[in-house]
């Protein structure tokens, strides 16, 4: 048997594995030095899919990164201030791969040229021709006069208030990530050089500085939160492992298998995200019950025979044990595949290593630590905290018989929790909005937020065109009668820009009536304006300006144009699908609502079929009964705690069952232990519960103070993800302590059935348990 000659070399050898131990962790140490951190849409989006093919072909084709400046002043016309931003504004342009900068200086200095802007179409580009010919007002007067010429919608653009302005700096297209950047990183090491007049500030924000700060905030929050997992971890199991010798080994086995964990994603080029973030807690409260179960009953069998006797019957009685219920752990995780969210699979993915990795270091390290420590029991002399366990033990052991006798109404008030549950599942909302997700201080997300509260939305609807002869005449066309009838029928879409667009300004403000009509206005449109539009003969975009709106609003908009595309259909060989970041978050809400129930039935379906497999006996499925219970308890905990559906939460089925199994499966497999040697299955339920109890009871709570770290993170999905997991850990101790022996009693088998396993490879019916 495997575990037998693990045994032997444990106790045979028991320092070269304590060395073989140490490499692994040193390993580890090296490992995770190549793990980095990830954001953005690479964990949202499947890039293998076709939404994901189609974002980078329009990330790549067509949008080029920007960055916002927002300064803010006593007076943004003042001369002084005016000759100071123009000169910011002349730094920035010769940063490399900055492709533009716009601000209010430039129009100002091309209105005193003479080129007055007709609309907040022809503005921005027209004006700036004239910049080398114009010059800064020199007074307020003059400043405020010409400003009277510009339309409405471009003032407000380039000066929403009388304290603040904005200048934008566009960066060159089709850079890399790490290449943009390095350029805001260059726009802040200049506007640090500068030296703004007293009151002058100016704060850099957009899509890349959200990034950038995100991964920054999700580093330090791993930092935080992995310490204050293992503090509280250390504090639980000081007090209520305070009978237990050695305490605080099993603090000591996780952060080593957490090491491990870390070298491994290292080595395989698995970047950190919210979703591993996440999973690091739940990592811990895991392992740390490896570690406790393996030590509770090392310390139980310490007491009644030699240590290394006890060390080999601990192996061979609780390592297949755990095992069992780990691998049914995984089946949880491994339901997390399908899931269209990257950040929910590298959560699965992260986990099983983790669980692998925890497992591994308990089962070699513990039987090494006790055998090169001499480990040895508390002496079992009366104290309050030996009086406490054993009262507890007995009120275990009381309950479960009470349970065991009338199982029925047990079972029935459950599964009316559960069944409310299942009913208002479908009402708790589905929150997508990344804005949500970060700190609500965090800087960029502020700065941010008040340009979005200033201009409108930053966030466009783009609508990408596929198909050859995207710039033929007819489907010029369509895309001008199309972006009108939008722009007439949605207050929330405020301006719509196309190839279309494009040409009627450069012709006057009307379209061609034939292909050579259509091709001379395009060869006026300068190829800075065009690229960002028109991609040769085959691609093009109609960027539809939007308020700012919550989530779902958005989502509905978005559906109902593409129900316009599909009425009001392009020319033949013409595609259109919406895309960038407004069609990747909008369309995480049918994926959530999809895929969180899809992982749940396939968890269930791979737990029973597991259990089925290994166990092959009626009393297999007992585990899933409390296991249903709990899932539809979860539901119902959310709605009370107000808690909203996310990326995270979403997978809080498929986690449940993979955690709560662990609890039921073992105590399964005392009861198992238990009937075949006493053949009473309700005395069997009565001390398997009893002796289990305690340690999964343990275990319980120090799985939950690792999880409740996760409360302690300033990133709400993070934050709320903990509240849940919390919760769904205190519902699987009661399913483990108050459902299972109610499903035991009615689907758990006598001795014979048990002892009928044993020709049959029942992993139950030899020695084992916990």
């Amino acid at each position: 048997m495997f575990f037998e000659r693990v045994a032997s070399v444990l106790v045979g050898y028991p320092r070269q594995v304590a060395l073989a131990l140490l490499f692994l962790f040193l390993l580890g140490l090296v490992g995770m030095t190549g793990v980095s951190m990830e954001t953005g849409s690479d964990t949202y989006l499947d890039k293998s899919t076709r939404e994901g093919v189609l974002y980078d072909s329009y990330t790549e084709r067509f949008l080029s990164d920007s960055a916002v400046l927002l300064v803010k002043c006593d007076d943004p016309l003042d001369p002084e201030f005016l000759g100071f931003l123009d000169r910011l504004e002349t730094e920035v342009r010769e940063v490399r791969h900055v492709e533009s900068v716009e601000a209010l200086p430039d129009v100002l200095k091309a209105l005193n040229h003479g080129r007055l802007p007709a609309s907040r179409a022809e503005a921005l580009p027209d004006v700036l021709k004239a910049l080398n010919h114009g010059r800064l007002p020199a007074s307020r007067a003059e400043a405020e006069m010409l400003l009277g010429h510009l339309p409405p919608d471009l003032r407000a653009q380039l000066l929403p208030s009388n304290i603040l302005t904005l200048v934008l700096v566009d960066v060159e297209q089709g850079v890399s990530t790490d290449v943009s950047r390095g350029v805001l990183h260059s726009v802040q090491a200049v506007i640090e050089s500068e030296s703004p007049p007293p009151g002058v500030s100016i704060e850099v924000t957009g899509n890349t500085a959200f990034d950038e700060q995100m991964e920054d905030e999700l580093t330090a929050s791993l930092a935080v939160l992995i310490a204050a997992a293992m503090g509280l971890m250390a504090i639980t199991l000081a007090v209520l492992f305070s009978s237990m010798s050695h305490r605080l080994l099993p603090a000591l086995l996780v952060a080593v298998g957490m090491i491990l964990t870390f070298g491994v994603m290292g080595f395989t080029g698995i970047n950190l995200n919210i979703g591993v973030v996440a999973a690091f807690p739940v990592l811990l409260g895991l392992g740390i019950d490896y570690a406790i179960q393996f030590q509770a009953r090392l310390d139980e069998e310490c007491r009644r025979s030699p240590l290394p006797e006890a060390v080999r019957t601990t192996l061979v009685r609780t390592g297949p044990a755990v095992l069992v219920a780990m691998a049914a752990t995984g089946m949880g995780f491994i339901a997390m595949f399908i899931s269209p969210v990257p950040m929910v699979k590298s959560f699965g993915i992260v986990s099983l290593i983790g669980i692998a990795c925890c497992y591994g270091v308990t089962l070699l390290g513990l039987p090494a630590y006790a055998l090169l420590r001499d480990y040895r029991p508390k002496p079992a002399a009366a104290g309050r905290g030996v009086e406490m366990k054993e009262r507890y033990d007995s009120l275990l052991s009381r309950t479960a018989g009470r349970i065991a006798k009338h199982p029925v109404p047990v079972l029935l008030v459950a599964a009316l929790v559960a069944y409310g549950g299942v009913v208002v599942d479908s009402s708790i909302p589905i929150d997508t909005n990344q804005n949500t997700f970060v700190p609500p201080e965090m800087p960029t997300k502020l700065s941010l937020n008040e340009v979005t509260g200033l201009v409108g939305s930053v966030r466009p609807l783009p609508l990408l065109l596929q198909g050859e002869g995207v710039d033929d005449y007819e489907t010029v066309v369509w895309m001008d009668r199309f972006g009108d009838y939008e722009l007439s029928r949605h207050a929330e879409l405020t301006g719509v820009t196309s190839a279309a667009t494009l040409i009627k300004k450069y012709n006057g403000g009307v379209l061609p009536t034939d292909q050579a009509g259509i091709d001379a206005a395009l060869a006026r449109v300068p190829d800075d304006e065009l690229k960002g539009y028109l991609s040769g003969h085959t691609a093009g975009v109609i960027d539809f300006a939007t308020i700012d709106m919550q989530m779902g609003a958005q989502d509905r908009v978005k559906k109902e144009v593409m129900a316009d595309v599909g009425w009001m259909r392009p020319p033949p060989g013409i595609e259109v699908d919406p895309t960038g970041d407004y069609d990747m978050f909008t369309s995480l809400i049918a994926n959530i609502a999809t895929s969180k129930e899809q992982m749940t039935y396939l968890g269930f379906a791979l737990i029973f079929a597991y259990l089925v497999l290994v166990y092959r006996k009626r009393y297999a499925i007992s585990p899933i009964i409390p296991l249903v219970c709990i899932v539809g308890w979860n539901a119902v905990g959310m709605l009370l705690m107000g808690i909203n559906y996310t990326p995270m939460t979403a997978c809080l089925g498929s986690m449940t069952i993979g955690v709560a199994s662990e609890y039921t499966i073992l105590m399964m497999e005392r009861y198992g232990e238990e009937i075949r040697e006493h053949g009473d299955p309700q005395r069997a339920i009565r001390e398997g519960v009893q002796k289990v109890g305690t340690a999964v009871t343990v275990s319980a709570l120090v799985t939950a103070c690792g999880f409740s770290a996760l409360v302690l993170s300033n990133f709400q999905i993070i934050a709320n993800f903990g509240i849940t997991t919390v919760i769904a850990v205190g519902f699987s101790l009661v399913g483990a302590i108050i459902i299972m022996p109610a499903a035991l009693a009615i689907v758990g088998g006598g001795k014979k059935e048990l002892e009928a396993g044993t020709d049959q490879g029942d992993p139950a019916s030899s020695p084992g348990g916990v």
